[in-house]
């Protein structure tokens, strides 16, 4: 993946970000356990993350500082000016190290194209986590989908459940663990509030100046077999969230069945 395609990925994200600003971020994003608000501070604190490790051509593990993150009175628009910010300052660092640099993701060395992969990836799932919480659908283009799928330095992504689905977007999802956006709810309203859901969309559309369609009631999934999700939760304590849970099964999954094509660089 390029730069030009994550600055693309990143300009349409923070576009639908921007048009759900005054909407309720205390709710959960998406299938995650993590709500609106915590799903975007995180998706900030990596991709910061991500632009010192190159920046640092770190060659093991990840450097020893600690993680980014906003503080509590930080608004929705806040978070994606910092959202905005980061992605910037990533972009810059890819733009301006040569064109063979290579840094550690802790994991894996990486090559810059495998980083804008990395980073899109990141950005990307979350952005789409938070708006399909707040029930808006999000679609990638599959042109950058396919750019993201290209790399191989994704071990947290599920290649057998990728290769299932046809559509790049519905590829990624599926792989990440997340259910295809045609199998998913994408309102997180109470039964009791569904019925005006059209009418709360029509007033975030009055706000923002422009008519955005309601999005569907469909039946929602979570994307994992019934014994994976009581796994998960038997052992929710241990993992921050249950996406956290799944990628380190698939991480280990990878490293036991030897699907790596690159050295490992585990600090």
């Amino acid at each position: 993946m390029t730069a030009d395609e994550f600055a693309q990925l990143l300009d349409s994200v923070l576009s639908a970000l921007a048009d759900v600003d005054e909407d309720d971020w205390s709710k959960p994003a998406g299938t995650l356990d993590w709500t609106c608000r915590q799903t975007v501070d995180h998706t900030i604190d990596c991709v910061f993350s991500y632009a010192m490790q190159i920046a640092a051509r770190a060659q093991s593990g990840l450097l020893p500082f600690g993680e980014l993150h906003a503080e509590p009175s930080a608004t929705a628009s806040d978070l994606i000016a910092g959202l905005r910010g980061v992605g910037t300052m990533f972009l810059a660092v890819v733009q301006n190290a040569p064109s063979n640099a290579v840094a550690s993701d802790g994991v894996v060395m990486l090559d810059l194209s495998d980083w804008c992969a990395r980073a899109a990836y990141e950005v990307g799932l979350h952005a789409h986590d938070v708006l399909s919480g707040l029930g808006v659908e999000l679609t990638l283009p599959a042109t950058l989908c396919r750019s993201i799928l290209a790399s191989d330095s994704l071990w947290m992504l599920d290649r057998d459940r990728a290769s299932a689905e046809l559509a790049p977007w519905a590829a990624l999802l599926v792989g990440s663990g997340r259910p295809a956006a045609d199998r998913q709810g994408l309102d997180n309203t109470s039964p009791a509030e569904q019925p005006h859901r059209q009418e709360i969309q029509l007033q975030r559309a009055l706000r923002k100046g422009h008519y955005w369609p309601p999005a569907g009631v469909l039946e929602t999934e979570c994307g994992l077999p019934a014994s994976t999700r009581q796994s998960v939760r038997a052992r929710r304590l241990s993992y921050p969230d249950a996406e956290a849970f799944v990628r380190t099964v698939l991480y280990e999954k990878a490293m036991s069945s030897g699907e790596f094509a690159r050295q490992s660089a585990v600090g």
